[in-house]
């Protein structure tokens, strides 16, 4: 599964990182999470999203301490928005605006909707359908 960036205000900027073991963005853009110098894929709903990959290599199961490729990505940008995935729940145009976090990697979890901000990671800009629609990250 990928994400694309759909709309996006201002310059572009990137920012780069030591790929993480094992990941491989070939041939597509993920949202990622960054530990220090290592940038990984954002997973899960507790990972704090820093952007969107822009990089497309596929990395060593060693890359952190060997080679250390650069991954390079995105950094959240407050206006950019990213076609995903939705899974779980009832997604309809009624919820744009509400607030989401990821079920796996870029793809949202439909059931954990919510009108508050609290610690979740997306906004819904635009209804697509009940499995895609367009989001903003939120965990500035």
């Amino acid at each position: 599964m990928a994400v694309t960036l759909k709309k996006m205000s201002g310059v572009i900027l990137e920012d780069t990182g030591i790929g993480a073991n094992s990941l491989d963005t070939t041939g597509m853009c993920t949202l990622v999470k960054r530990s220090g110098n290592i940038v990984s894929q954002a997973t899960g709903p507790t990972d704090r999203i820093v952007g969107a990959s822009i990089s497309e290599t596929a990395f060593a199961s060693d890359n952190q301490t060997v080679a250390q490729l650069p991954l390079n990505y995105r950094p959240k940008e407050v206006w950019a928005e990213y076609e995903m995935a939705v899974s779980g729940g009832t997604i309809t145009v009624a919820d744009e605006g509400k607030f989401f976090n990821l079920a796996s990697a870029d793809t949202v979890d439909g059931a954990t909707e919510t009108t508050t901000i609290g610690t979740t990671q997306l906004v819904m800009t635009k209804f697509i359908s009940s499995t895609k629609c367009w989001f903003r990250i939120v965990n500035l």
